[in-house]
């Protein structure tokens, strides 16, 4: 039995969001980049389900699972299947802040869910280590923002045709992929080998008629955001060197240069950035795990360039 049921809404502007999947600093960002409509304003109604002892413990953070509902069914109503506010027969409720935003028959707009997550967070007593995405739709949020959740749960729908050459933004993330009657060769299962070729962690839930809550709270139990952080490695140093030149990108030239032990990377007289090892031949950019570089060699096996990271048809050309 809950504690707490409000309904509000939030006024949110979709604003101009751009992926940098390269050096924003050093102006690369055109080579990859999302947009969305900007100015666009409308109201947003969802529910906020409080569990079972809120508020008993003052420095207690809980853990938030976001659930986005699909175009049949919203919180205000509760009409339709039944969601993640709430629980089969008399088990027990679950111990997460449950937040049910309404798509009011419009897509879902990421700059006003991401103003209405800050709002939920602002509000109530949230670990932000420990936010889950759930539901239908969730694809466009989970490969704009990855970074804001701990884990994923796909309901339905596939993912948009852009998104497919992101998978590896996610290859750190735990997702569930609830399956349904569906074949083998549905585009989940697609998806799901797509995220394993980037050592993705997918786990599938059995779904009839409809979803087993405990099964899906049993699962999100544990996860947190900290553990998705990618495991870093040292290159010897030598190896480093050979990543060392001039490379030609989009019109641009770019210096791959090792400062200090650090590996770096620089355009002309600006700002410079170093440069990651999550393997001996993938790059990170420091503090941004979700965008990176993997160094590629020619039938010499001589460094020969750079491919982008998520996939992008541009790529870097060593010329010295």
């Amino acid at each position: 039995m809950k504690t707490s049921k409000t309904e509000q809404n939030i006024q949110g502007v979709g604003i101009l969001v751009i992926l940098t999947l390269l050096l924003s600093a050093l102006d690369i960002s055109k080579a990859h980049a999302q947009q969305r409509p900007d100015h666009t304003v409308y109201t947003m109604d969802y529910m906020v389900d409080l569990p079972n002892g809120y508020g008993n413990h003052k420095d207690r953070k809980w853990p938030l699972v976001v659930f986005l509902h699909d175009r049949k069914s919203t919180p205000v109503n509760r009409a339709g299947p039944k969601t993640a506010n709430t629980v089969d027969g008399d088990g027990p409720a679950p111990p997460f802040v449950v937040v049910s935003p309404s798509r009011g028959g419009r897509p879902w707009n990421m700059g006003t869910l991401n103003l209405l997550l800050d709002k939920v967070m602002g509000e109530h007593s949230i670990d932000a280590d420990r936010v889950h995405l759930v539901g239908h739709g969730v694809w466009d949020w989970a490969f704009t923002d990855p970074e804001r959740f701990a884990s994923l749960t796909v309901l339905s729908e596939c993912p948009k045709k852009r998104h497919w050459g992101d998978a590896w933004r996610l290859r750190n993330m735990p997702i569930l992929m609830v399956k349904g009657n569906g074949p083998e060769d549905s585009c989940q299962g697609k998806m799901a080998r797509c995220l394993s070729g980037h050592n993705g962690k997918v786990d599938f839930l059995p779904s009839g008629d409809e979803l087993d809550m405990q099964g899906l709270y049993g699962w999100l139990k544990g996860k947190d955001r900290k553990a998705n952080a990618p495991k870093l490695v040292l290159p010897r140093e030598g190896l480093l060197r050979e990543y060392e030149g001039r490379y030609a990108f989009d019109g641009d030239t770019f210096t791959i240069a090792m400062d200090k032990g650090r590996l770096m990377i620089g355009r002309g007289n600006g700002g410079s950035r170093e440069l990651v090892a999550e393997s001996d031949t993938t790059f990170l950019f420091a503090n941004n795990p979700f965008a990176g570089l993997t160094f590629t060699r020619g039938a010499d096996g001589r460094v020969d360039g750079f491919e982008i990271l998520p996939s992008s048809d541009k790529k870097g050309v060593k010329v010295d």
